[in-house]
């Protein structure tokens, strides 16, 4: 899918680990036995994909930008609020296939956005 290779390349990396799984929150980190502990920084039991991209509160206001920024691309096919979470993270992570390689470009590249700027990957 060529789309998945638009944007900077060290947040198409962080994007791609989180699609296949093996990024570096702490659910895949406990998974792959490399911490003691799945559990979020925030209090929840577990960090994982979803926790991250969906609910985490330590990132509230970051998603929040996300949401606007998805909302400003006017894809009428597109009600992102009304998606569920499972629906919401295919979106985030590979896009979808009822919408143009524009279109899914610009929605990965939102996603790279909000991985950067949330700071959660780096070092």
């Amino acid at each position: 899918v060529t789309y998945y290779t638009s944007g900077p390349r060290y947040a198409c990396a962080l994007l791609t680990r989180l699609r296949i799984g093996t990024c570096s929150l702490n659910h895949s980190l406990f998974t792959r036995n490399l911490i003691n502990s799945p559990s979020c920084s925030c209090g929840c039991r577990c960090e994982s994909i979803p926790h991250y991209l969906l609910h985490c509160p330590n990132f509230a206001s970051r998603r929040t930008r996300l949401l606007d920024r998805l909302e400003n691309l006017n894809i009428s096919v597109l009600d992102v609020k009304s998606l569920s979470d499972s629906a919401f993270m295919y979106l985030l992570l590979k896009g979808s296939p009822f919408l143009s390689s524009k279109v899914n470009s610009q929605i990965l590249t939102i996603t790279q956005q909000y991985l950067l700027e949330t700071r959660r990957f780096h070092d």
